[in-house]
């Protein structure tokens, strides 16, 4: 079980619950812990099952409790685990959506005409080593990767845990999408061996799109969200230790390529 991803979904509609299942019949890689309508049950679950990601149904029924107020709550530092957070949805709305990446990983909009349980487990799917990585940390307290039982942890897992390290003293944390698709591109960029002009405009954002499950343009603009959080008045400080030469009085943000490029000479000159 230890190699396999720990899966909850918080569904209320029986028709989707029943999708779910029958989709998750075979796929060897993923234990399906739990699959509840309920929001009081599905905390419950959580620390019971400690679950690595959850399918997260915003619109839960009513009297089934909240969508919008579960996701908070599955990661609150109070929370025996915090798991990453997948959200189903109907709602467009840009706030609402804004809240959400507060404390989720990801949003599916329900709207998209190639919705389905194909499309949201084949991210689980895609994750699966970083969500089972995630899981040994956690029971680790450490912040560095664990291999699994039997394996070597290998360079490019602790380089990637050592990018996101960077990232959460610049305020991004693991979870939140911007920080998957930055932290996999500067990887990326940091392993690229070819023609450097064509990186940005050809390889990248789709390499990242395939590895956390979006489209190349939402890479691009999840990569950009990144760096402006990173330039908040909060973050500014730790920002500029690390990126002296971006930091400007003006307050003005360096693009996509500008940070990618510092973050990855940083990390050369460590490695």
């Amino acid at each position: 079980m230890e190699n396999k991803t720990r899966l909850m979904i918080v569904e209320d509609e029986l028709e989707e619950q029943n999708a779910f299942v029958e989709y998750l019949r075979g796929q060897e890689e993923i234990d399906l812990v739990g699959i509840t309508g309920s929001a009081a049950e599905a905390l419950k679950w959580n620390g019971r099952y400690r679950p690595d990601v959850v399918i997260l149904d915003l619109e839960l029924g009513e009297g089934e409790g909240c969508g919008l107020d579960l996701a908070p709550a599955l990661a609150a530092p109070e929370q025996p685990h915090n798991p990453y957070v997948i959200v189903t949805t109907k709602v467009t709305d840009k706030n609402t959506q804004a809240y959400l990446h507060n404390y989720v990983g990801y949003i599916y909009e329900k709207r998209l005409q190639n919705y389905g349980p194909e499309q949201v487990i084949g991210t689980v799917k895609r994750m699966g080593r970083f969500l089972r990585g995630r899981r040994l940390r956690q029971q680790s307290g450490g912040p560095s990767v664990m291999p699994c039982p039997g394996e070597e942890e290998s360079f490019e897992e602790r380089l990637l845990d050592e990018i996101f390290r960077e990232l959460e003293c610049m305020g991004l944390r693991r979870g939140l999408m911007a920080a998957q698709c930055t932290a996999w591109a500067t990887l990326y960029h940091y392993q690229y061996k070819g023609d450097g002009k064509q990186l940005f405009t050809k390889d990248l954002y789709p390499n990242v799109g395939k590895q956390v499950g979006c489209k190349w343009h939402s890479v691009e603009h999840n990569i950009r969200n990144a760096i402006k959080i990173a330039w908040m008045p909060a973050n500014f400080e730790q920002t500029g230790i690390r990126f002296p030469h971006l930091v400007k009085a003006s307050g003005a943000i360096p693009t996509n390529a500008q940070f990618l490029d510092a973050f990855v000479a940083r990390l050369r000159e460590r490695h």
